[in-house]
């Protein structure tokens, strides 16, 4: 199954990030819910797995009010630049999980 750039985020909706069940040990389940968050972050009805972060209107506002609700959520550090840097929930979730990120309350180096 492949999710095209508008497709939202499995269990997607009004669900808030607190509220969506995911499997956030995997890259993929990263990827659920960096765009279940940049739903809420960025007042979205629907973030796709593929969708960038500047197109859906995002800026460096919402950036610095996103790195605390990803920090939190993932219990992990981390930064702006990492968010420039991966502006898709897909390539975040991937490089989250690639630094042992994506299991909450796990941290290694960001």
């Amino acid at each position: 199954m492949t999710t095209s750039a508008h497709d939202p985020a499995p269990g997607g909706g009004a669900d808030s990030a607190a509220d969506t069940d995911l499997d956030a040990g995997t890259p993929l389940g990263v990827a659920q819910c960096v765009s279940a968050l940049w739903r809420e972050a960025l007042n979205a009805d629907e973030v796709g797995l593929d969708d960038d972060f500047f197109d859906l209107g995002g800026n460096s506002i919402s950036a610095v009010r996103l790195v605390p609700m990803l920090s939190e959520r993932l219990g992990v550090d981390v930064t702006m630049s990492v968010i420039f840097d991966h502006p898709t929930p897909r390539e975040l979730g991937k490089k989250l999980h690639t630094l042992g990120t994506g299991v909450p309350g796990k941290s290694e180096g960001a």
